[in-house]
């Protein structure tokens, strides 16, 4: 039996190091092909990350709204899912505006987007990828694996061409009452370019003294970093005895 669930372990780990390894090289091509846009979109993050993950509290959201140069401030829930001995993807509850103003992730019609508003609590859009796995169509109301167990959806349209290949967004509120109402989230500021230090400096001096003390990453320099832990893939790989 231990051996079974070693392998299940083993399987997983694997799963998500390889979506993992996916996404952040779709996040660095993305950088090279963005510096030149209008705003900077930026992730704040914890700048140490522990057993709770990425997630900071939805408590510092007027905090971030009120930062000199903050033109938009978005919540994101997120969790991964996976079906078993299939594939992996990301679930990502998401506001309505971390649709409309992502387009480069959510790549869809405004048709899409507008049912997709409209459809709550269960309304969700899928990657075609995800959908053609998971065999998913447009209406079907369905329910997918996750770690916090079976998420009941309805599948308002697919996006395509995006950013990540393997992508389900529900709405925020949602997830977030599904995985529990943790009082956390991951957080998204849209800046100016020329704003972006400034905020950064903002963010690393209004949260240093909290439990969880944040800094502020553009999305090329979040990429770099993040391509840099990809080295470590090979590394992490040979230790599970799979490569």
């Amino acid at each position: 039996m231990r051996h079974v669930l070693n392998v299940v372990i083993m399987a997983f780990t694997v799963a998500i190091v390889v979506l993992f390894t996916s996404v952040v090289l779709e996040l660095v091509k993305f950088a090279r092909s963005s510096s030149d846009k209008a705003v900077t979109r930026i992730l704040i993050w914890p700048k140490l990350s522990g057993g709770a993950g990425n997630d900071l509290p939805m408590a510092w959201y007027p905090m971030f709204q009120k930062i000199d140069g903050v033109k938009v401030v978005q919540c994101q829930k997120f969790m991964f899912g996976r079906i078993p001995n299939g594939p992996t993807y990301i679930i990502s509850g998401e506001e309505e505006s971390g649709v409309d103003l992502n387009r480069d992730i959510f790549p869809v019609e405004q048709d899409v987007f507008e049912a997709w508003k409209k459809e709550r609590p269960l309304g969700a859009i899928v990657t075609e990828t995800t959908a053609k796995e998971l065999n998913l169509q447009i209406g079907q109301v369905t329910e997918v694996p996750t770690g916090f167990g079976p998420l009941k959806l309805k599948i308002v349209g697919f996006s395509k061409g995006g950013l990540v290949a393997r992508r389900i967004a529900p709405h925020f509120d949602y997830l977030q009452q599904f995985a529990g109402n943790s009082g956390t989230c991951i957080y998204r500021l849209f800046v100016a370019p020329s704003d972006y230090e400034r905020v950064a400096r903002a963010v690393l001096e209004q949260t240093k003294n909290s439990p969880t003390p944040a800094q502020a990453m553009s999305d090329a320099q979040l990429s770099e970093s993040w391509a840099r832990s990809v080295s470590a893939v090979p590394t992490l790989l040979g230790f599970l005895g799979l490569f």
